[in-house]
């Protein structure tokens, strides 16, 4: 009898903590958002900032296929250039379709609602990719975000132009994932997007305290050599397109 009663102790503590943990709103692996779900966050009125990321197993997607044979968006391309594209691949129902995220966040962005869906690779890079009101949240803007680390304004004050990309990454790791980018662009391609085209060879750092635009030009040695270095505390710099805002809630800071 005394073992039997043991063993219906641990059964029923056991049956006790399934059932807190089932309360704590956490999603899984297999729970992500539809394109329907998505469409009802955005005509709703409310902000979205839950379930917390640190309760989300998240899909590790392989950084790269992830970040450097996306079909669907690029990190180190501004998206912008697409704008008068008659056929664009980076539609929001396409992105959610082929990479269903487990995190979305709807935010006030300077007077403006904004959305961002969150993924994560298995190189522990966090991946934001927004959406805005003014584009009727269709199409992804600018840079997607990738991070690493969460940093500051103050980590880049030593920065300054004629600097490298090499001394970015001594500040932020994000940037050899750029240079990564930029390296499988030939040199004719490059000369027709960022020389003659729209286009700047950049580095985007969201930052606690704000936003960091690096641009850089390729030199005949292949290096990325800072040319311009944008700060703004409202979180909001220059995109083909005009000017986007890039907040995100303080808690979604990896």
């Amino acid at each position: 009898m005394k073992t039997f009663g043991a063993k219906k102790i641990i059964l029923l503590g056991i049956i006790f903590i399934f059932f807190l943990s089932g309360c704590q709103n956490q999603t899984t692996e297999n729970e992500c958002f539809t394109s329907e779900q998505i469409e009802d966050i955005l005509e709703s009125s409310a902000f979205v900032n839950n379930p917390p990321l640190k309760n989300i197993a998240f899909v590790k997607y392989s950084a790269d296929e992830f970040l450097f044979n996306n079909q669907c968006f690029s990190f180190y391309r501004d998206m912008d250039y697409y704008l008068l594209f008659s056929a664009r691949y980076d539609f929001r129902d396409s992105i959610v379709n082929t990479y269903p995220p487990q995190a979305v966040r709807t935010i006030e962005n300077n007077g403006q609602k904004s959305m961002y869906i969150v993924y994560e690779t298995d190189d522990e890079t966090r991946v934001f990719v927004f959406f805005f009101e003014s584009d009727g949240f269709q199409f992804t803007r600018g840079y997607p975000i990738v991070m690493k680390k969460s940093l500051e304004m103050s980590d880049f004050s030593t920065l300054e132009n004629g600097d490298s990309m090499d001394d970015v990454e001594k500040i932020d790791p994000i940037a050899a994932l750029y240079r990564k980018g930029y390296d499988t662009l030939s040199d004719e391609l490059i000369h027709s997007l960022y020389v003659n085209g729209k286009e700047t060879i950049s580095s985007v750092h969201l930052l606690t305290d704000g936003i960091i635009r690096i641009n850089y030009t390729r030199n005949s040695e292949g290096s990325y050599i800072i040319e311009q270095i944008i700060k703004s505390e409202n979180f909001t710099i220059p995109v083909i397109g005009g000017r986007l805002c890039y907040l995100i809630y303080p808690e979604d800071y990896i």
